[in-house]
């Protein structure tokens, strides 16, 4: 994969991540404020997502597919005799 992609799901991942540490603190700390921090839950999760689909994309149209079809077919076969 492009690594300039890679960096960039780092650096979201590694942001989501500090978030919900920061999020638990704060929750813990403000408990009369549960349907927020929910509703923050929800947003992290609904990025996850986001970067999953991205990734999964990117893995199908990225340059790291198998052989194709013609390659195959074109290559030069020798005969293996033991």
């Amino acid at each position: 994969m492009n690594k300039l992609f890679l960096d960039q799901l780092q650096l979201l991942c590694a942001d989501l991540k500090q978030q919900s540490q920061e999020a638990e603190k704060l929750a813990k700390e403000r408990p009369h404020y549960a349907g927020y921090f929910e509703g923050l839950a929800i947003g992290r999760m609904q990025a996850y997502i986001a970067i999953e689909c991205l990734v999964e994309k990117r893995d199908i149209a990225g340059s790291f597919s198998g052989p194709s079809r013609a390659v195959v077919v074109d290559g030069d076969f020798t005969e293996v005799t033991k």
